[in-house]
């Protein structure tokens, strides 16, 4: 019996609901520590160009020693961090990301980072000036917990995807990146993709299930088997309503700050999609911090099905069709 096989055994699956009803009863009670503590802004004094400047050669301020993946994030000053936008569109003046931690903010529970300041490069470049949050990543805190402080966190993080799964916006019908008012789809970046990071943009939910449902019939065809017509083909699971998800949960995104709270960081592939997108990210994303790392984390991997849902069935079937994916 493979790990998923035993991972979805009966009692596999008494273990997952019992966990979940105690999640959603921790979730009712009152919190048992304060609101996160946000500092205070400290740029308001600096220009764009002066931070702008700071981000293209650095400054004083540095990252803690321990900290990994921060190559694109500069620390312009003791308490704010900048990170150019990471939209493919041209002239985009609100990047995704930035909007996104607005929304999580104003409908979540879940600590983020405040949104500073949007600011241009002379090239026409968005950038996003970012709270800084005092802590060390999970990354580095994960070895040094216990088994219930590791159950502790993974409980914390099923609460997180449980809000962001709640949250309605005009933007939920559209597949993709948080966007503007009256703007259509962008494009979508995603670890899903393979080889391509990016797809789309997809303008319904029913273009996206298109996209993958064709995927499926040029793999059929390539493997000299008849494939269904497309009007038949109902294997991606469109069946429930698209929500809000990260797409980049890995040890490093997630910030064990010095005020005791689990920061969630690194909202640049976030979107709305299928809720099962949310646990297959995170497993390719494991993979890949297990390829960077040179270890495996089987804590990490036992963790996920409970954080993101048991979507076996959808992880063997984008598994199934990769090679497709990879193709132009």
């Amino acid at each position: 019996m493979d790990s998923d096989q035993a991972d979805e055994s009966t009692l596999g699956w008494l273990i997952w609901l019992c966990s979940d009803a105690l999640a959603q009863f921790l979730e009712s009670l009152p919190p048992f520590f304060s609101a996160p503590a946000h500092s205070p802004s400290d740029i308001d004094d600096i220009s764009d160009e002066e931070l702008l400047r700071r981000f293209r050669e650095g400054s004083k301020f540095k990252f803690p020693s321990t900290a990994i993946g921060t190559n694109n994030v500069s620390r312009v000053t003791e308490h704010t961090v900048m990170k150019s936008g990471q939209d493919f569109e041209e002239d985009i003046d609100y990047p995704s990301e930035a909007l996104v931690l607005q929304l999580v903010a104003e409908q979540t529970s879940i600590p983020v980072p405040r949104v500073r300041r949007l600011l241009k490069a002379k090239d026409g470049t968005p950038y996003m000036a970012l709270e800084h949050i005092p802590g060390h990543q999970l990354s580095f805190v994960w070895p040094t917990l216990s088994w219930f402080g590791r159950i502790r966190i993974a409980f914390k993080m099923h609460s997180y995807i449980r809000q962001l799964r709640k949250i309605r916006h005009p933007r939920s019908s559209i597949p993709g990146p948080m966007g503007i008012p009256g703007e259509g789809g962008r494009i979508c970046p995603s670890p899903l993709w393979g080889l391509f990071d990016r797809r789309g943009p997809f303008a319904t939910y029913a273009d996206l299930t298109y996209f993958f449902n064709e995927r499926l019939a040029r793999l059929l065809k390539s493997e000299r088997k008849q494939p269904p017509s497309l009007e038949t083909l109902t294997t991606f699971d469109d069946t429930q309503p698209l929500v809000l998800t990260h797409q980049d949960l890995n040890p490093r995104n997630f910030i064990v700050g010095d005020d005791g709270h689990l920061w969630l960081v690194d909202w640049a592939w976030a979107g709305f999609y299928p809720p099962w997108f949310e646990y297959v990210t995170m497993r390719w994303q494991a993979r890949n911090e297990e390829d960077v790392i040179g270890k495996k984390n089987p804590e990490w991997d036992a963790i996920i099905p409970f954080v993101c849902g048991r979507f076996f069935e959808h992880w063997r079937w984008i598994a199934r069709i990769s090679k497709a994916l990879n193709w132009t």
